[in-house]
């Protein structure tokens, strides 16, 4: 940096941008094309590169893997000063991208694991974007729904989108998932549409879709309204365009609600960070662009009909305050640009954003501890004597939970003798039959004997069946015979009342 007459500041470039006659080369290589999502990234770079004054190239492989390689050593090839490589397959792009780091080509990846710590990875966040989909949809429906899934293994961020549907799908078992479609195709809305209208015919009583791309949602979407199906289904979705908005600005449209950045947004950032590694500058691994909710309620309250009107309304969705540096003004300037205003407006919000985020995370937490405590209530029925009644299935995770609760309350309540009531324990494997054992055993530790009642005849013949050696527990058949013999133990005794 240097200072001018008048104490006015001037940035010195880096000489990368100004020792030759020839700007900057930089590639970028998509596995992907098409969609509105990836034509607006591509815009989003290009118009980037512009402002810069760096030569940009745009390369697209349409899913060909063998192809996306052979992009890079093209790129190589044409001594590029830096590669952005947008989708693709980690295993198979390993051992170009290193040759292309080892002939001091900069290499930045969107949308892509890359195990290189030279190589910065941008990112949409989208395992954020999939918990603050599924957290909607699961408030909406109230965890109950029978869902079709539109979503495919192909590319990375479908399959991070993925993991955290798996997840809510084990914490809300009411989510049912019915079915699941999606392809990888030259038209993936039209064969989105094929696949939509077969499993709403299998499954009628769907009544939630959930697209993990938009490309899903847009065929999703047509043959909901052709089935004449929207004011039962619903819909909810990833990313945004000016298409989809202008469908879910639609009252009549089913798609309610979509979790977005913006793709421009991404593919400025990506040829940014290119021009930033180009000029000397050093990053931590992972930029994370944060998304938001955006629902058709929104869309609709605050008359947005397109990119432009969504991002006047939502700062945050432009640009990214990320990889922005002093001596990029003159480079802009250069060109006839200044660097956009990413300061105070768009952090408020993202902070804004950030602290919603956190007190949904805080809300959840305290839902879930809620929930467990429900789920296994341990209730005394006079002194020393405790009642737990199970309801339901018993894995690993929720036992471990039933002992610590169970334990916790002896300790409390100084509990001798603990009745354990497995009448809504539908199915008893091996599993089962050994937590109930430990859980037993832990509770004698400390000084408390367990009867067991409850024990259906269909649980009874799977017991026998399985092996499982019960003689260590006192076993009855009901829960009142079990209560007699505890308050029998405690010298009383249950008196009939009569007529």
């Amino acid at each position: 940096m240097a200072v001018s007459p008048g104490n006015v500041q001037t940035y010195t470039l880096p000489s990368a941008f100004t020792t030759s006659n020839q700007t900057p080369l930089i590639v970028l290589i998509r596995e992907v094309g098409q969609g509105g999502y990836m034509e607006r990234l591509l815009s989003g770079a290009q118009a980037m590169a512009h402002e810069f004054g760096v030569t940009l190239v745009a390369l697209t492989a349409d899913g060909d893997q063998a192809a996306m390689i052979g992009l890079v050593q093209q790129a190589i090839d044409m001594h590029a000063a830096a590669i952005i490589i947008d989708h693709g397959q980690t295993a198979q792009l390993k051992l170009v991208i290193e040759q292309a780091l080892a002939a001091n080509i900069k290499v930045v990846a969107s949308d892509l694991v890359v195990d290189h710590q030279d190589v910065p990875e941008i990112e949409q966040d989208d395992m954020l974007m999939s918990f603050l989909l599924c957290k909607q949809l699961a408030a909406d429906y109230d965890a109950t729904a029978t869902v079709i899934y539109a979503n495919i293994d192909a590319h990375l961020p479908l399959i991070k989108r993925d993991r955290i549907w798996q997840d809510f799908k084990w914490r809300y078992p009411g989510l049912h998932e019915v079915v699941r479609i999606g392809a990888v195709a030259d038209s993936i809305a039209a064969i989105t549409q094929q696949h939509m209208d077969a499993a709403i015919i299998a499954h009628p009583q769907a009544n939630l879709v959930i697209a993990m791309w938009d490309e899903f949602a847009k065929g999703a979407e047509q043959a909901i309204i052709n089935a004449d199906k929207a004011e039962q289904i619903k819909l909810y979705s990833m990313d945004i365009n000016d298409y989809d908005i202008q469908r879910m600005t639609d009252p009549a449209s089913p798609w309610v609600a979509t979790v977005a950045t913006d793709s421009s947004n991404r593919g400025r950032l990506a040829v940014r960070v290119a021009v930033a590694l180009i000029g000397g500058e050093r990053f931590k691994k992972y930029l994370l662009i944060e998304p938001l909710l955006i629902t058709q309620a929104f869309l609709i309250e605050h008359r947005i009909t397109n990119m432009a009107t969504l991002i006047a309304v939502l700062p945050t969705l432009g640009d990214s305050a990320m990889a922005w540096y002093d001596w990029m003004d003159p480079l802009l300037a250069r060109q006839g640009y200044t660097a956009p205003k990413v300061g105070k407006r768009a952090e408020d919000a993202l902070h804004e954003s950030e602290a919603q985020l956190r007190r949904a995370f805080d809300q959840q937490s305290q839902l879930i501890e809620t929930v467990r405590a429900l789920s296994t209530p341990i209730m005394p029925i006079f002194d020393h004597v405790l009642v737990l009644p199970l309801i339901g299935d018993i894995d690993s995770n929720r036992s471990q939970q039933i002992m610590e609760s169970l334990l916790q309350n002896i300790m409390e309540q100084q509990a001798e003798i603990v009745i354990i009531d497995i009448t809504g324990v539908l199915l008893v494997d091996t599993a089962i039959a050994n937590h109930l054992l430990q859980t037993t055993r832990a509770a004698e530790l400390l000084g408390a004997e367990c009867i067991l009642v409850g024990i259906s005849p269909e649980v009874a013949q799977t017991i026998v069946q399985l092996g499982v050696d019960l003689r260590t527990l006192k076993v009855y058949s009901n829960l009142q015979t079990g209560i007699a013999y505890a308050l029998s133990r405690r010298g009383l005794t249950v008196a009939r009342s009569g007529r």
